[in-house]
């Protein structure tokens, strides 16, 4: 072929169909032909250029296969150099670069797949592998979640219901509203977080039974509902209670952990556990944390700080992390599994076929201000992350990040092409987040740029976490004044 190309010949059993060239876009005379024959080796193909010169035949089969190659779907895997770059990234975060022993990670594209495991966790010698769990911690609020968006679409719940109404006794509880828990606005403290006596009991005895709702009972507000957003373990557990409350009155009377348990099956979930003992159903990985209480101890005890092993409290630099009672965390993060796990829902987040597409489309919408922060590489994104009804949003990525015992990891969906990025650590600690940044960046920069544009978040970046309270009525049948129903945000919901 030596100039532009003119267009293509066709050929049957070796006879041209065709007049003259067709170009690329015209239609090809293939006209009747029998169905229920098979022309595959029959049928040729061939490129024609400007000149008149003729390249040599290619078949249907031939063509259909070289089709397949040039339109690559999700269940492909990635391009062999985008699979090197990706390992190139989780192999900077391990050791010895890091205190991280090994990572897991699930990445799902338009054009391809990849999952891959990394590294070890201290056992001897012992690679770590895709069939070994890890915990998902905070990412079980997605979840949950989940399921309480799926119970408002259901009439069964609404986003202006006060926590009254299901799970009496919380201060302001008869001000604070289904949307305050889903979008982390209650000013309810994190027990597990703000509460330094419960922090300092869950790592000193991460294998004790707990029940936290005694503690968020006792607590003052930390401001009004829809004042301001701060991240709340308390918010995700008094969902958990409310669907309790809702499976009592709409089911069987089922408990939180076996309603998000139902949950997976029903969506083929089934490498996913919510343990009820301190581990994890075998395979697993092990983890390991910094030693928290080591400064306090040895400003406390000085040169003595090693009689502090004689009652049980760890004296080494690291301890293994790996055996946590889910009763810490429960609706909030008590969840483990895969990896390949982890991504499906990522997945089944994006898809949700359990919503309604207009709920779907106002949970891509609304936000409030999460935290902001100045980005420091080019993967660091816009400086920006946002609280949703019942997820995260960066950039273009809506999602959770978790950690629950020596377990770090993230799972995001990207509503620009609908990738899905699931990772695993298991060092508390561990660059997760920032790995997660820049597998982003790697897929799709742009995505990683700027928030979604959405109505309710501020034009600009606030310096504080604090906006209005949003407003949610559904008031009308769909389409607005001018009667379109076609366009982006015009749904059946006033925001």
């Amino acid at each position: 072929m030596s100039s532009g190309l003119k267009g293509y010949n066709i050929r049957l059993d070796g006879v041209r169909v065709n007049d003259a060239p067709i170009p690329e876009s015209g239609s090809w005379p293939l006209t009747g032909l029998d169905p229920a024959t098979d022309y595959s080796g029959r049928i040729t193909i061939t490129a024609v250029d400007n000149a008149g010169n003729e390249s040599p035949p290619i078949s249907l089969a031939d063509l259909e296969v070289a089709a397949a190659t040039m339109n690559p779907s999700p269940d492909d895997p990635l391009p062999e150099e985008t699979r090197a770059a990706i390992a190139a990234l989780v192999e900077a975060k391990l050791k010895p670069a890091t205190k991280v022993d090994g990572a897991l990670i699930a990445v799902r594209t338009p054009i391809g797949s990849h999952d891959q495991a990394f590294g070890g966790d201290r056992t001897a010698g012992e690679p770590l592998t895709l069939v070994d769990k890890v915990r998902f911690g905070s990412c079980t609020k997605m979840y949950t979640n989940l399921l309480v968006l799926e119970q408002i679409d259901l009439g069964r719940l609404s986003f202006d219901d006060t926590l009254d109404q299901w799970v009496p006794g919380v201060a302001n509880s008869d001000r604070i509203t289904v949307r305050h828990l889903l979008m982390m606005q209650s000013g309810i403290l994190d027990y597990l977080q703000q509460d330094a006596a419960v922090s300092q009991q869950y790592f000193l005895n991460p294998t004790q039974t707990v029940d936290p709702m005694g503690s968020i009972l006792s607590y003052q507000p930390l401001y009004e509902p829809g004042e301001s957003a701060s991240y709340s373990n308390s918010n995700t557990v008094l969902l958990g209670k409310i669907l309790e409350a809702l499976d009592l009155e709409h089911g069987t009377g089922r408990d939180i952990r076996t309603i998000v348990l139902d949950f997976c099956s029903e969506y083929g979930l089934n490498e996913t556990e919510w343990p009820t003992g301190n581990n994890m159903t075998p395979p697993y990985s092990r983890a390991f944390a910094p030693n928290l209480a080591l400064p306090s101890i040895q400003a406390m005890l000085g040169p003595f700080a090693f009689l502090a092993g004689l009652f049980g409290v760890p004296t080494t630099a690291e301890i293994e992390w790996t055996a946590v009672s889910t009763t810490w965390a429960g609706a909030a993060g008590a969840l483990a599994g895969t990896i390949g796990d982890l991504a499906r829902f990522g997945e089944l987040l994006r898809d949700a076929p359990m919503l309604s597409p207009e709920l779907k489309q106002l949970q891509e919408e609304v936000f409030t201000t999460y935290s902001t922060y100045e980005p420091q590489n080019p993967w660091d994104g816009p400086g920006w992350l946002g609280f949703g009804l019942g997820v995260i949003q960066w950039g273009h990525w809506l999602g959770w990040i978790g950690n629950l015992g020596g377990y770090m990891s993230v799972c995001f969906y990207s509503v620009r092409d609908g990738s899905v990025i699931a990772v695993a650590m298991n060092y508390f600690g561990a660059p997760v987040v920032e790995l997660f940044y820049e597998i982003a960046y790697l897929l799709d920069p742009e995505s990683t740029l700027t928030p979604i544009a959405t109505k309710v978040r501020p034009e600009s970046i606030p310096p504080v976490a604090a906006v209005n309270r949003p407003g949610v009525y559904v008031a009308h049948d769909p389409g607005d004044e001018d009667g379109k129903t076609d366009v982006a945000l015009k749904v059946p919901f006033y925001v």
